[in-house]
């Protein structure tokens, strides 16, 4: 009788760890800092999943593929030819961008986006950028530098 009383005992103690989780776990793996690669999705489309999935699921972030502009084409890669600093893409335009970025915000949800910096593209040069723009290497592709002197009085 003791062996079987022993038993319950040691049974009902580890079924305790198959619960389901208290309110306070949960919210504890919603403060989580887990995020999510939304690769070549618009910006607008990031933006309601950040709305309607990511942040009711506890997504703390969203890695995007890069905003910059591109060659054209159609395969995933032209994301990765850049041929500008504008952001501009065939994923949106920068107004749609910054619509994304706050509008994740405004639900917890961090944007990250992955970035084109140490190269152009040599592609198609020269050529025609995705927003119709003409392109070559020897352009300043939309980077424009705006420098002030100060002095001290």
């Amino acid at each position: 009788m003791r062996r079987l009383a022993a038993f319950a005992i040691i049974a009902a103690l580890a079924l305790t760890g198959c619960s389901a989780a208290s309110d306070g776990h949960a919210r504890e793996l919603a403060d989580s800092d887990a995020g999510i690669q939304l690769f070549q999705l618009p910006w607008l489309s990031i933006a309601a999943e950040c709305e309607q999935t990511l942040a009711p699921a506890g997504f703390s972030w969203v890695l995007t593929s890069p905003p910059q502009e591109h060659i054209t084409g159609e395969p995933w890669w032209v994301s990765y030819q850049p041929v500008s600093y504008l952001v501009e893409s065939r994923l949106g335009t920068r107004e749609e961008f910054a619509e994304m970025v706050s509008r994740c915000a405004d639900v917890g949800v961090d944007i990250i986006a992955d970035a084109v910096i140490n190269h152009m593209t040599g592609q198609n040069d020269p050529g025609i950028g995705w927003r119709d723009r003409p392109m070559s290497t020897t352009s300043t592709r939309g980077c424009t530098a705006t420098t002030t002197s100060t002095t001290a009085g």
